[in-house]
């Protein structure tokens, strides 16, 4: 996108690709060009070298360059040649989350990319809430989980075969899954951090009641730590 910008095209050649850009009208003095690329990496084994532009026929080159990333992804440059590390604050363009900035004064500037995935810390708080019926019991669960690090759409919870009519509640829309291994998971439609609540509701069938039924007997699975309280009317 530029102003005045007419077309383009782009031409193979032996070391990349040649973007070849015409105005309606010829220009004198500066002209902001904003060019938007996808650039695939290898995920998480390893750096990879930054890909370069590079402007033909330039007198001078220099630049900035910053790094932002997605939360729960870190990033990092190293095998750095002909760049110099500056404060985020000194870019003279800003955008969101970005981690690191770099300028640079010679077109043949070098630099690796090393993308890590943050590892997630996962805790919860259930709190089990039973209403005794007749010939039946109601139960509900609230489900709070504190997520640090990266973020999560994903929430396993294990649910005893007794309880019947089981439903979730949450935002975003929850998809629920029944797993290989006994496991109910829950999907939601965005990755969060942070504070989040789920909501389940059952009933006991009376055919399990004898007198008396086990209380708390729903968990939550993979988390680093869980805590719980009961009550019952």
């Amino acid at each position: 996108r530029a102003s005045d910008l007419n077309g383009f095209e782009t031409v193979k050649t032996e070391n990349g690709q040649l973007l070849k850009l015409y105005f309606r009208n010829a220009f004198i003095g500066k002209k902001l060009i904003d060019l938007n690329l996808e650039w695939s990496h290898k995920g998480w084994q390893g750096g990879e070298s930054l890909p370069s532009l590079k402007m033909n026929n330039a007198r001078t080159y220099r630049g900035f360059i910053s790094i932002s990333s997605d939360e729960g992804i870190l990033t990092d440059l190293t095998d750095v040649e002909s760049l110099r590390k500056i404060p985020v604050a000194s870019l003279p363009l800003r955008g969101k989350n970005i981690s690191s900035a770099w300028r640079f004064k010679d077109a043949d500037w070098r630099a690796s990319l090393n993308v890590k995935k943050k590892k997630t810390a996962l805790y919860s708080e259930l709190f089990h809430l039973y209403s005794l019926g007749e010939n039946v019991v109601y139960g509900s669960v609230s489900l709070t989980y504190h997520i640090s690090g990266a973020p999560v759409d994903s929430f396993k919870v294990k649910i005893p075969d007794y309880c019947k009519n089981i439903e979730f509640t949450s935002r975003f829309r929850p998809r629920v899954y029944k797993g290989e291994d006994g496991t109910t998971e829950v999907k939601i439609q965005k990755k969060i951090a942070g504070d989040f609540n789920l909501l389940v509701t059952f009933e006991i069938a009376p055919e399990t009641l004898q007198g008396s039924f086990a209380a708390g007997g729903i968990e939550t699975v993979g988390t680093d730590s869980e805590t719980a309280s009961n009550s019952a009317s």
